[in-house]
């Protein structure tokens, strides 16, 4: 939290239309999805609460200009899954939750040793904490750095 960004002040007409988006939010729900916690911070020094907000990750990994996007996404997963997978055949791109979740962890880091293929793309310098952590949780021996790339790494 640095000084920096408790500075920013989002216009007027913005505030009320983050103010109005969050108190729409359900059971304590969060219904602002933005990209981390420094993002969160700004929104929390402009008055949204924290708790109707969630921090996601990079949009830049969701978008698609394909207005057909969900068809083809569903055609491909229909191929998938209809004949048998085979470990080594397998490249998947792995990408890092913002903040530290057993279970999402584990299910990421599963597919990681599981697919040797597979690679992680982080979005900021801190993600290597998370696979530190995994690494020792996980008692993975060695990550592979080759298999460990930034987002502006990964070919399109």
């Amino acid at each position: 939290d640095s000084p920096s960004v408790r500075r920013v002040r989002l216009p007027a007409e913005q505030r009320e239309l983050l103010w109005a988006a969050g108190n729409r939010s359900r059971d304590s729900a969060a219904n602002i999805v933005v990209r981390g916690r420094t993002t969160q911070t700004v929104l929390s020094h402009n008055g949204v609460p924290t708790a109707v907000t969630s921090p996601l990750g990079c949009p830049s990994f969701m978008l698609n200009a394909d207005a057909a996007a969900g068809a083809a996404i569903a055609e491909g997963w229909r191929r998938l899954t209809s004949r048998p997978l085979e470990p080594a055949s397998m490249r998947l791109a792995l990408l890092l939750p913002n903040l530290w979740s057993d279970s999402v962890c584990g299910m990421l880091f599963g597919l990681f040793v599981q697919y040797p293929r597979s690679f992680f793309v982080l979005q900021q310098d801190s993600d290597r904490a998370i696979i530190e952590r995994a690494r020792r949780e996980y008692r993975l021996s060695h990550v592979d750095p080759a298999r460990v790339l930034y987002y502006y790494d990964v070919e399109a």
